[in-house]
């Protein structure tokens, strides 16, 4: 199977600077030094994303960053293949809503709408939103809502009575001739059984190819309403140069206030993405070891993410395909 490269659109700041620890309506998010998220950067990173031979823009959800929505359909008018992968938050909206908001993307973008299932947040970000349902029932609720989805995008006259949404003679006045990807990250799964047969992209965070390798034969053996494999992906920072001594040194200097740990050539393992540091040829051997491993979607990222997407995609990915 062909591999599949995602590139994240940094929709709360970028630059070259170190990581900075910053708070947006409240909350703190990672951001960089110099840059601000203005339309027209994000217009040129988009660009720069589609010319270097990706797949998606991912869109992170949530209050420290511009509604991914939105942005979507901004960025959508300024690219022409460039797909779009933002987040669904069951807590925020209906999901009968969300598949009309779906349908309408899908025609506004020539099919280019992906979709993520929102990752676990801090309670206070769910109480900002007037989200206050236990955590132990969300992923029951996150699983009715994919669900939901499904069955609205079907068509008229759809019902679905379940613990946390009733739909009566719903759906669309037509179906969805192509419905999005859905992509759940590792980090939001509590229950494997619960959630995995509704997606179809299941996303590692900061495991090493080893611990993909097992989880991949585990989770292949769910079974899927829809018939179709599931397909696994990953998630990483990434920072690569012509040699391994530069990528060392760049690193560094963005991990002086940031999340990492250490530096080293196979990667480190924070708390949100493993973060792969060495020579281009180093980091596309890495990710061709999750490549053999089982993954063949990647989510990556490297600030400042305009000249990084350039980078990427005049030195790894031509290594990949």
């Amino acid at each position: 199977m062909s591999l599949e490269f995602n590139w994240v659109l940094p929709t709360s700041g970028d630059g070259h600077g170190r990581f900075e620890a910053a708070e947006r309506n409240g909350l703190a998010a990672f951001r960089y030094e110099r840059r601000e998220a203005e339309p027209e950067y994000l217009v040129q990173v988009a660009q720069a994303a589609e010319w270097a031979g990706f797949n998606a823009a991912i869109l992170p959800g949530g209050p420290a960053f511009d509604d991914g929505w939105l942005t979507a359909a901004a960025l959508a008018q300024s690219t022409t293949s460039l797909k779009f992968l933002v987040d669904v938050e069951p807590g925020i909206e209906l999901p009968a809503y969300t598949a009309q908001k779906v349908a309408t993307l899908q025609t506004f973008t020539a099919n280019r709408l992906l979709l993520r299932l929102a990752q676990p947040a801090p309670a206070a970000q769910y109480a900002g939103y007037g989200d206050f349902e236990p955590a132990v029932s969300r992923q029951q609720r996150s699983a009715e809502f994919l669900r939901v989805l499904r069955e609205v995008w079907s068509g008229p006259g759809r019902d679905f009575n379940g613990e946390h949404y009733h739909v009566r003679q719903g759906g669309l006045t037509t179906p969805l001739e192509v419905q999005p990807g859905i992509y759940l990250d590792a980090v939001a799964v509590a229950d494997e059984a619960l959630l995995a047969p509704h997606a179809g992209v299941y996303v590692f965070t900061n495991e090493t190819p080893e611990d993909v390798a097992q989880a991949v034969a585990r989770l292949r053996k769910i079974d899927r309403p829809s018939g179709t494999p599931l397909r696994f992906g990953l998630r990483a920072q990434i920072t690569a140069r012509a040699s391994e001594s530069d990528a060392q040194s760049r690193a560094r200097s963005l991990q002086s206030t940031g999340p990492l740990t250490e530096v080293t050539k196979t990667g480190t393992r924070p708390t949100h993405a493993i973060h792969l540091v060495g020579s281009y040829a180093q980091v596309a051997a890495t990710l061709r070891a999750y490549a053999d491993a089982g993954v063949t979607s990647f989510a990556l990222s490297a600030p400042p993410h305009l000249e990084e997407a350039f980078r990427t995609g005049e030195n790894i990915l031509p290594l990949l395909h």
